[in-house]
């Protein structure tokens, strides 16, 4: 990791951080007008630990883990979408307070030059159909705005 200068910085563990398979309580976010109770805001290092549980339960059915999971590296690299400075962020769309979808966007550059652009991490939304409209929220959410865009992190 890197602090706010460049300099390189010391890991701490995910596990001495992130215990909670819970998300973090609500702090403020955005509530979406296509669905009643859910309530799209952005991850904090306390949710980590729900986000992998979530994962963990909703990717594998999908088809779309191609190979073994490491968990402790699955962790990790969540961990480090939701916390590290400049290399990305998640959101988290709760229904009625329960973890329903969750996405995590991680910037890149292109292949060209400097600039950069947003790419998927992770994309999953519980499958029942009461949570249809959370998918829709999640992506206008994580569209990029002017603060994302200048600070590549907020």
């Amino acid at each position: 990791m890197t602090d706010d200068r460049g300099q390189r910085t010391e890991e701490k563990a995910v596990e001495d951080t992130v215990h909670p398979s819970e998300p973090a309580p609500a702090k403020a976010g955005v509530v979406c007008p296509l669905s009643s109770g859910l309530l799209i805001r952005e991850a904090t290092a306390e949710d980590v630990g729900a986000i992998y549980d979530f994962l963990c339960r909703v990717a594998p059915p999908t088809g779309r883990m191609h190979g073994r999971l490491d968990c402790a590296k699955a962790r990790r690299e969540i961990a480090r979408v939701v916390a590290e400075r400049g290399y990305g962020y998640a959101l988290l769309a709760l229904v009625e307070g329960e973890l329903a979808g969750t996405i995590g966007v991680v910037y890149v550059d292109w292949w060209y030059g400097t600039d950069k652009f947003f790419a998927e991490r992770w994309f999953f939304v519980d499958p029942d159909p009461r949570h249809r409209a959370v998918g829709k929220a999640l992506l206008w959410e994580a569209r990029p705005t002017r603060s994302r865009k200048t600070s590549a992190r907020r």
